[in-house]
């Protein structure tokens, strides 16, 4: 399931990275991404080096947003 869902989900409403992105920025304090899935948005705060921390229910969509953000 973490697999389909990441190939489902990985491109769905790329807005919303930039979005989200500039209240993290603003604030300048950590953020959580609860339900972070297989890190679609946490990834590229990450990469942009924002003090993110995240939760997820689905330990397989965990392993998957670990894997991913060693690519």
């Amino acid at each position: 399931m973490a697999k389909w869902w990441s190939e489902f989900n990985d491109d769905f409403r790329p807005h919303e990275i930039p979005y989200f992105q500039r209240f993290i920025e603003q604030d300048g304090q950590p953020a959580l991404d609860v339900a972070c899935g297989t890190g679609r948005l946490l990834l590229p705060y990450l990469r942009a080096g924002l003090d993110v921390d995240a939760c997820d229910v689905s330990a397989d969509m965990v392993a998957l947003c670990r894997e991913k953000a060693t690519r």
